[in-house]
Formats: structure tokens, sequence, C-alpha cells
């Protein structure tokens, strides 16, 4: 859990240098001397997004049901539901929705088992059982009406899921749903939530971190100097500043990606860019006006130039015998 501390401006700059903190607010103490206020980051390097105090709102406040958690991929929306979970102790029941699913792939079905015919809960009945979150992710794969099971379940009526063996599972004050799913022009094969629901959970729409933010995490999580985090963070901030005409998005993985590819196979920057970005956007020939676009913004960045990183020539080789042993 991230911690907000004020402390004096030398040791601010070091915990930023190293990835650990991001700064917030400068501030004078009451000596007149220079103090700034930072937000330390989590083991790993993560850093809250600005909308997960509305997402904790939102599943642990008695008067909410839920979220729906949506907005581009890569920007923190499963990590932020794992994270929030582990801090306030909740159980939390994942499941990954495909444009098939019927309603007994949320309540369940029977099962022959030994002769004998046994009823086998989905992830829904599971969640009321431990009255615990439920994550959806992409749910807008399925079809609206699959949902519909879950609005007299979230509207506070107090209804119960009456499942196939004849026993029912009231909703307890623990239980939430969380549907998480990527929408906009640049993700297809995608439906309506269903609008009932959708009406009933807290709407957060889950935008990528800020960029002073995202240049910590991509420090902590690789160990790259800030100018190499700072430059990649503004090539993808030009890249989403055109993702409707693109049809293509940059999430943090890519960059991260682009970094290992750097760091542990000895890529230049124009062949990161190319097997960590532009392959990611399709094919050479049918997407081609898109790669040479996102070429270019990589180019107005100065990416070419960078040269080899010094955080780059770090990474240690280990050298095996002749039997390949090491």
């Amino acid at each position: 859990m991230a911690i907000t501390v004020t402390v004096p401006d030398h040791l601010r700059d070091s915990l930023i240098a190293l990835g650990l903190a991001v700064e917030t607010a400068p501030e004078r103490a009451a000596s007149g001397a220079s103090v700034s206020t930072v937000e330390t980051l989590p083991e790993g390097g993560y850093s809250p997004p600005p909308w997960y105090g509305r997402l904790r709102f939102a599943l642990t406040a008695p008067s909410q049901r839920g979220a729906t958690l949506f907005g581009p991929r890569g920007s923190g929306k499963t990590t932020a539901v794992h994270r929030l979970a582990a801090e306030t102790g909740a159980g939390l029941v994942t499941y990954q929705a495909a444009a098939g699913c019927v309603i007994d792939d949320l309540v369940g079905v029977r099962d022959l088992l030994d002769g004998r015919t046994v009823f086998t809960r989905g992830p829904l009945a599971d969640a009321l059982a431990q009255d615990c979150w439920l994550l959806i992710e992409e749910a807008n794969v399925m079809h609206p009406g699959v949902f519909s099971k879950l609005n007299t379940l979230t509207d506070g009526s107090g209804d119960s899921l009456r499942l196939p063996d004849g026993s029912s599972l009231p909703v307890g004050p623990g239980f939430r749903v969380i549907l998480a799913f990527n929408e906009g022009a640049a993700y297809s094969g995608t439906r309506e939530v269903n609008a009932a629901l959708r009406d009933r959970l807290m709407p957060i729409y889950a935008d990528y971190l800020p960029p002073a933010a995202e240049v910590a995490m991509l420090r902590a999580r690789t160990g790259c100097d800030e100018a190499t985090a700072a430059g990649l963070v503004e090539f993808a901030g030009g890249v989403r500043a055109a993702r409707a005409s693109l049809g293509f998005d940059l999430s943090p993985r890519a960059l991260f990606r682009m970094l290992d590819l750097i760091r542990y196979c000895g890529c230049s920057w124009a062949e990161a860019l190319e097997f960590g970005v532009l392959d990611l956007v399709g094919d050479p020939v049918d997407r081609k006006p898109q790669r040479e676009a996102i070429a270019q913004i990589a180019d107005l960045r100065s990416m070419a130039q960078w040269g080899e990183p010094e955080w780059a020539q770090s990474v240690s080789t280990v050298e095996t015998d002749e039997e390949g042993e090491s």
C-alpha cells in the first residue's frame, strides 16, 4: 500500500531516482527548509492510479454493490482489483468471460460423478457462497442477457440466487461485482454491457497512469534510467493520443517488452520498437500505414538516437562449461 510522507529535498531526490516514490507536492517546513511530499511505491513498483480511491469506495462502502471498470488495455484494471482485495482482506473470485458464455457458466451446472448427479458451482455461486468479490474479465464480449441474473443481486433488494439443485444462496454484505473490460473504437468484437446492471454498479473510467507515475513504475520494474523511462512514456503518450485514428493502443506491457528486448536480447532501439510494438500492431503489409505512423511518432521523440542505455550494459552473463553446466 502506498504511503504519503514528507521528506527533505535530498531524500526526495534519492527516493524518486531509485523509483521508490513519486512526488506529489512541494512544501516548506516550519523551520523554513524546503521539503516535499512524496508517495512511496509498494514493492514491485505499483503506483495506485488516480481512480483507486473510487474503486475502494465502490467495493467497500456498504451502500455500493460493485463497479464497472472500463478503459484502455494495460491501464491496470485487474491489478488494481487484486491489490485492493489484498489490502482489505476480501476474497476474490475471477471469471474470464467469452463470447459463447451462457448463464449456466456463471451459476453452475449439474454433472455426473460416479453415477451420481452433483451440482458444480459456477463463479457467481462461488462468490455468493464465500460472500466475496466477483471479478468478470472482458465482460463486454458476453451477450448482455447473460448478466440479467445479476440485476436483482446488485440492486439491494435482498434477493437470493436459486440454484438448479433447489437450494439458494443469499446476497451477503461482502458480495460485490466488478465488470472489467476494454472499451473504445480500438477494441473490436465487443458488445454493450447490460444497461440495467451497469446502472447498478459504480462506473469508473480507468485511464493510464499520469506520466510521472508511469515513469516511476517503469524505473521500478526494469531498473532503466530516468531519461529512458521519460522518453518511452512520452512516446506512449503520442501513440495513445492518436489511438482513435490508429485503431491501436499502447499499454505499459509493450514498454516493458521493449526494455526487456534491449536489456536481455541486446536489441537496438529500432529492433525493440519493431519487435515489441510494431509487430503488435499487425501484419507489415495490411497494417503498414499504422506501423509507419507509430514509427514516425518514435522518430519525433528521437528514440533512434538514444543509443545504448547504461542500464542495459549492467546485465551479467552466465558462462557454461563444455558439458553445458553452469
